[in-house]
């Protein structure tokens, strides 16, 4: 092993190459003292970079032009100064916050007094001021000037000062690298997808805008507190559009970065968009495993560089050592990476789209194109698509082998009619071995298999039979109620629990009443998902009553009633008794129960969400979040609704990255989850698509309230709120494409609707106020703008 430190290898030339001719020998020999491998490896590179740069071809001349451009201004500004305290423009340099090949990076204020603002301004030094870097210079400005992403940072001006600086006013981000980030926050896999889906997206951007990166790396995609990426360093970008000069070329590649720098930007070969895609992919490989693909750190540059040529990367989860964390980068993730790091440009990610969509999809549970495309493959994507469905119908299969065996038990004792008993649980347990055995994936490998489609065949023989026994009969019927109600069928499972609850008595024992209870919390959730908001008041209130009757006012029991009494009163628009209810949940609640406690938490939450009280909503949905973790698998339709209802939160607060990285967590949750046509997965397409339409995204929102908008259409009635807020949202996104006649009134009668059930200071119709103003005032009707301007 070689004891290089290329890190000061890197040192000892940059500061090299800014010394005239004759110190350079004595600077090199002074900084390598005592260390002749590192004394070789300064000079055989130094000899390099000459030879790259046109040395051999007319030495004279051309070490002439070199050392004059190098020396002639670097007495104007010794390194020593400061530009503390110097105004440019509005701005006044506050401090020193980077330094690179070319320049400086200084923090600075506004201090014209029209408002306050801080910036990041970049100055090229006087003692820098070489023809490459001010040809980069003004390269990085014109290619900034021509993007605008969230996740770039922003050009504001650009010039040179009286004195000769070259300077860029930019965004300044206060943030970490994003592997720091990942690491300080201890990110999970699926937050580490979300973060770096923000980076693809905006070098997409600078791709649709003919722009490559070309040094893309950590230290280049900051992540500020909110979870916010930015890209930075256009230094040595390049426009695809143009032929760049070869000094400018050249230069660019010997300050490209050796650990991220793609296989053709080593050997100077052909810069394509599959360049930063490479980048990337090194860049992802390093948050997933927390190492670079190769080891690198003790090796030269030409060692380096031989390496990333020639040595094929290990898997990602070949770095980790977790069984669990080597078990979620297995599979597709270590696909997708090490697709994205193929040392064949066309081998690799040809747009950041593709790449996308290979992450998309990992979320989704779906296929990725990085796999290879097997039957068996495919196969294993389809049992784990519907692993959830097909789990829940053996394990409703186990209940009820269960649940007869017991009453079996009991009214053995009771009746002393074991073998009828006995027969009956028989055939319940072969009516579902037989619907089960029919679900065979590989003999119909293109349908959704679906637990309604298990539960279906059975409903009518329970519904036919046990007529001697109606408590066994109530709860069968209440648990297929609530597993088609988990289906999105409100209606089958309405119908059900109806049946079910007409089959008690009060004549029957305790067990009998306790099923009653839980039919009347089942059938209280199908009312209040329909809108039926006052008979579900009804149903909790009275199972309330009855659990309180049995053990007495503080039980813990009652706490999830008065959750769910909140949630019907937080519909209604009533505030205060919502907070009121939910914090009664909580004080009830066992503490020792964490997903009671979790449930009654992240309820809190959206009641002060709903207050505007945004601090106190962020702290419990992630307390609640936590405790799902604690209680849940990773996959888990509470951890899904968790992230769901904490993305609305962040989207209320104006946190729009944060949103969109959490409500694409929910969505891809949901889609692995449940079928469909879903209706939570219809709600978290209809929030994104909101959110989209806030970010200016209208085609995309419209694809996804769209698709939301249908499935609502078909679970719930015409006017239940989140149907008018889907039809809403989708005549927004159509409108600001410029369909204004025809889908503006969509959205001014969905206004009416939400005041008419809410009030106009209820979120809903705050939101649809200002939807209408934005709209009016794109579509050149300034007093209709105004009028609901004022309404929000």
């Amino acid at each position: 092993m070689t004891d290089i430190n290329w890190d000061k290898v890197e040192t000892i030339i940059d500061e090299a190459l800014e010394l005239p001719e004759g110190k350079r020998n004595s600077f090199i020999q002074q900084q390598c003292e005592g260390n002749p491998k590192l004394k070789g490896e300064v000079t055989s590179l130094l000899e390099s970079i000459f030879h790259s740069e046109g040395w051999l071809e007319n030495p004279q001349t051309y070490m002439e032009d070199f050392y004059h451009e190098m020396s002639s201004d670097i007495e104007l500004l010794s390194p020593h100064d400061s530009l503390t305290g110097r105004v440019i423009g509005a701005y006044t340099i506050k401090e020193q916050i980077g330094e690179g090949g070319m320049g400086a990076v200084y923090l600075a204020e506004r201090t014209d007094g029209q408002f306050e603002h801080q910036v990041a301004i970049k100055i090229i030094q006087h003692g820098k001021a070489t023809r490459e870097n001010i040809q980069r210079f003004r390269r990085e400005r014109n290619i900034l000037a021509g993007l605008n992403h969230p996740g770039i940072a922003k050009l504001f001006d650009g010039g040179i000062t009286e004195d000769g600086f070259h300077y860029l006013i930019m965004e300044y981000i206060e943030g970490t690298p994003i592997d720091e980030y990942c690491q300080q926050n201890d990110c999970t896999v699926e937050q580490k997808v979300s973060l770096f889906k923000q980076i693809l997206e905006a070098v997409r951007h600078a791709h649709e805008n003919l722009v490559i990166h070309r040094d893309l790396k950590p230290s280049n995609i900051l992540v500020d507190p909110e979870g916010n990426a930015k890209i930075l360093d256009f230094g040595i970008s390049k426009l695809l559009e143009e032929e760049t000069s070869a000094d400018l070329t050249q230069t660019g590649a010997r300050l490209l970065t050796p650990r991220y720098a793609a296989p053709e930007q080593i050997t100077e070969s052909n810069i394509t968009t599959a360049t930063d895609l490479y980048a990337l992919g090194i860049v992802f490989y390093r948050l997933l495993s927390g190492s670079h693909p190769y080891e690198l750190d003790t090796l030269s540059r030409y060692q380096m560089e031989q390496k990333v040529l020639k040595e094929a990367p290990p898997k990602p989860s070949d770095k980790v050592s977790s069984p669990a964390f080597k078990k979620q980068l297995r599979g597709d993730l270590d696909a997708i990476t090490l697709k994205a790091i193929r040392k064949e440009a066309g081998q690799r990610y040809r747009v950041a789209n593709e790449f996308l969509e290979d992450l998309n999809h990992y979320q989704q549970g779906l296929p990725v194109s990085a796999h290879s495309d097997t039957l068996k493959y495919r196969s294993k994507k389809f049992l784990a698509r519907h692993k959830i469905s097909l789990l829940t119908g053996i394990g409703f299969l186990l209940l009820l082998i269960g649940f007869g065996a017991l009453h079996t038990t009991r009214i053995t004792q009771e009746r002393n009619s074991a073998r009828l008993e006995a027969e009956r649980a028989t055939q319940i347990k072969n009516l579902f071995s037989e619907i089960l055995q029919q679900q065979d994936p590989f003999s119909q490998p293109d349908r959704d298999i679906t637990l309604a489609e298990v539960l279906d065949r059975g409903t009518g023989d329970i519904q036919r039979g046990l007529e001697d026994q109606p408590e066994v009969k109530a709860e069968l019927l209440g648990l297929l109620g609530e597993n088609y109600i988990s289906l999105g069928d409100f209606d089958k499972g309405e119908n059900l629990l109806r049946e079910a609850l007409a089959l008690y008595s009060p004549s029957q024992p305790q067990s009998a009443q306790q099923t009653y209870i839980n039919n009347l919390s089942r059938i209280g959730r199908v009312y209040g998902r329909t809108g039926r908001f006052q008979q579900a008041e009804a149903a909790y209130l009275e199972a309330l009553q009855l659990i309180q009757y049995e053990y007495g006012e503080n039980t813990s029991y009652a706490a999830p009633f008065y959750g769910s009494l909140a949630s019907v009163y937080r519909e209604q628009g009533k505030l205060l008794k919502t907070e009121e209810y939910y914090k009664r949940a909580i004080e009830l609640a066992d503490s020792t129960h964490k997903l009671s406690l979790a449930t009654s938490l992240g309820n809190l939450a959206i009641a002060y969400r709903d207050q505007q009280k945004y601090d106190k909503a962020v702290k419990l949905h992630k307390q609640s979040i936590k405790l799902e973790h604690e209680v849940h698998d990773s996959l888990h339709p509470d951890i899904a609704s968790g992230y769901n209802h904490l993305a609305f939160t962040y989207q209320q607060m104006g946190n729009y990255p944060k949103a969109d990285s959490l409500h694409q967590i929910a969505l891809g949750m949901r889609r692995k989850l449940f079928p469909p046509d879903h209706h939570h997965i219809a709600s978290s397409l209809v929030r994104l698509g909101l959110l989209k339409i806030k970010q200016l995204h209208t085609r995309e929102a419209e694809n996804l309230l769209e698709e939301g908008y249908q499935i609502l259409r078909d679970k719930l009635p015409n006017d239940h709120w989140q149907v008018i807020s889907a039809k809403g949202g989708l005549a927004v996104s159509r409108a600001m494409q410029g369909e204004f006649e025809k889908n503006v009134p969509i959205v001014e009668e969905a206004y009416e609707k939400f005041c008419d059930k809410f009030g106009e200071d209820d979120w809903r119709s705050l939101e649809a106020a200002s939807a209408l103003s934005n709209l009016f005032q794109i579509w050149g009707k300034p007093d209709k703008a105004r009028f609901y301007s004022a309404k929000h």
